[in-house]
């Protein structure tokens, strides 16, 4: 009955996007800005927001952003 790929995706997204804000909330980012911006993006675009925040996202939480790579 439940033959599209969609169905054994959509819950896999849906727990990925509740991990993201979560972590987003309990995180401690430099600024209050960059915790706001991530946020927003999630709930805004979360197909996009979802990738952005665990490929970049997760390095400009304190202390594991290296500056000097910039």
């Amino acid at each position: 009955m439940y033959s599209s790929p969609i169905y054994y995706l959509a819950p896999l997204l849906v727990a990925l996007w509740f991990y993201c804000i979560y972590d987003i909330v309990q995180g401690k980012f430099d600024t209050g800005k960059e915790k706001l911006t991530y946020f927003l993006l999630l709930l805004i675009l979360p197909i996009i927001g979802i990738p952005v925040y665990l490929i970049v996202g997760k390095r400009h939480k304190r202390g594991k952003l290296d500056k000097s790579l910039f």
